[in-house]
């Protein structure tokens, strides 16, 4: 018969440790220490005291290394984010309870800041942009309405549409070759659950006239087709974009390109 008095102690310091991570069930505890069954199964109690003393090390290392990192928005930075948060307290809390969510990239120039409300805003941030404290226009960085919200989905969809008429970047999305089937099918079926505004953009392979006669729309020769198809995509969204402010710079530049 095994030692009784070996128990005791065991269980003590499991307790001890167990009570520093109360939000973890007990069977989550033992497989975060453990997590092989079959290991679990034979383990003595000596080996299983050894892995959770590497276990909680774990943790601890983990920890010093988050409290390590640490970013620091500072002046006249620190003046336009208050700005931006005194502009957006009445927007509701997001998902995760948090208003407010940061991302940090490093640059070769500094630090870049991107900060988004939980209204989908944004404010761009960055110590190496020269931005002067009263550099704000708070019409820009306003909390953004369901009207806007809707924009944004649209140009971003327009915006992967356009993308598309590169031959390269059709070769990496789908990993074949660009053609006429292929981008129609595609596009056609994303309209399906995209703004309603797509599906007004496209020319489809039929339409009617007046009198409900079949109109064919395109030829069959490939090279043709797919330049009527984002020609008429082009010219379509261009007076869609006509009936509000678009500030979408990158969809603005890539109109401008193929005019």
């Amino acid at each position: 018969m095994r030692d009784v008095g070996r128990i005791r102690p065991f269980l003590d310091r499991i307790a001890e440790v167990w009570e520093k991570y109360p939000d973890l069930r007990f069977g989550q505890f033992v497989m975060d220490i453990v997590p092989d069954k079959d290991r679990l199964w034979n383990c003595e109690e000596d080996e299983f005291l050894k892995r959770m003393e590497k276990f909680v090390e774990s943790i601890s290392a983990s920890k010093k290394s988050y409290k390590e990192t640490s970013f620091e928005i500072s002046g006249a930075d620190a003046d336009r984010l208050k700005r931006f948060k005194e502009q957006h307290k009445d927007c509701p809390m997001g998902m995760a309870f948090d208003k407010f969510s940061y991302t940090f990239i490093p640059t070769g120039l500094g630090m870049a800041t991107k900060v988004k409300c939980s209204c989908g805003q944004t404010l761009r941030l960055g110590n190496f942009m020269d931005f002067e404290a009263d550099d704000y226009d708070e019409k820009e960085h306003g909390p953004l309405s369901d009207e806007d919200l809707n924009n944004k989905k649209f140009e971003e969809e327009a915006l992967l549409i356009l993308k598309l008429e590169n031959p390269r970047y059709c070769r990496m999305a789908f990993g074949k070759e660009q053609s006429f089937v292929l981008l129609y099918t595609y596009v056609t079926g994303f309209a399906l659950a995209a703004d309603e505004r797509i599906a007004r953009c496209l020319l489809y392979k039929k339409s009617y006239d007046e009198k409900h006669n079949t109109i064919e729309n395109y030829s069959g020769d490939e090279a043709e087709d797919i330049a009527l198809f984002f020609g008429h995509f082009k010219e379509k969204l261009r007076l869609e974009l006509e009936n509000y402010s678009c500030k979408n710079d990158r969809l603005i530049k890539k109109l401008k390109e193929v005019e």
